[in-house]
């Protein structure tokens, strides 16, 4: 599947999953549209998340998801996100707004197949995830986060996403909830200039190392020795949390009669 756009489109009350692109997609945008009361995830970009593959022809490249809204997905297999990117080169995930789920938001770099004790290059780069609106995720479950990452991801970027609302729920097990996970020894994530309000953790690092500008928020868990924190006077949380999620010229989706 290249260069297909799906756009304006409204996919709900579905057994299975919304968006799938499966393996050795390039180059398509699903962009405008509404994902809502759905049995797995919302979108998902390479599900196969083979790691190295020998055909190349397999690996995603450049797949767009923008100003999406994704609300309620999960019903059935409630370990579902909103929008999961496997081991994809060059995806962008921006503007979407995902509210009330059972588990993470957004997914990045997660693939069985990798042990989480011996991280290893695959072709997981240069992802970036940015201006996203992520609200009331984790809403069931636990271990995982309103973004949750995986492995490593050399050149990839977390940026001006603002993630808010989370809570424990009854059922949860006691592992981390977290607004922006980094898990199984993730490395080469730049995370930078996001928003992470009223959630039982800001940021969570299991075996996990990042570069962090502008980390603000409380409380941090995980090992920080090897990630690095910065700050830049320039940071407006404000106009961070204004551009996030669905752009203006899109917010008429949200008014959609169900």
């Amino acid at each position: 599947a290249n260069k297909i756009l799906l756009e304006r489109n409204v996919l709900r009350n579905l057994g299975g999953g919304g968006v799938i692109l499966y393996s050795g997609t390039s180059d398509n945008s699903i962009r405008v549209n509404v994902l809502r009361d759905i049995a797995i995830g919302g979108i998902a970009v390479d599900t196969l998340s083979i790691p190295n593959p020998t055909d190349q022809r397999t690996v995603s490249r450049r797949n767009v998801v923008s100003n999406n809204y994704i609300t309620k997905t999960g019903r059935e297999f409630p370990n579902s996100e909103g929008i999961f990117v496997g081991l994809t080169d060059g995806t962008i995930v921006e503007h979407n707004e995902i509210a009330d789920l059972p588990y993470s938001g957004i997914s990045v770099g997660y693939a069985q197949f990798i042990y989480p004790s011996n991280p290893i290059q695959t072709q997981a780069k240069n992802n970036l995830i940015r201006n996203n609106l992520i609200r009331g995720t984790m809403n069931l479950l636990d271990d995982g986060g309103g973004i949750y990452t995986g492995n490593v991801l050399t050149g990839t970027q977390i940026s001006e996403n603002y993630i808010h609302s989370q809570t424990r729920s009854p059922w949860e097990e006691g592992f981390p909830n977290a607004g922006i996970y980094l898990d199984q020894n993730t490395r080469g994530v730049t995370v930078k200039n996001n928003v992470v309000e009223s959630t039982p953790l800001a940021l969570n690092l299991n075996s996990a190392c990042g570069a962090f500008v502008n980390f603000t928020f409380t409380p941090i868990r995980g090992n920080t020795s090897c990630s690095t924190f910065t700050t830049d006077s320039t940071f407006n949380p404000t106009a961070v949390k204004s551009n996030a999620g669905l752009q203006s010229a899109y917010v008429d989706i949200k008014q959609i009669q169900y």
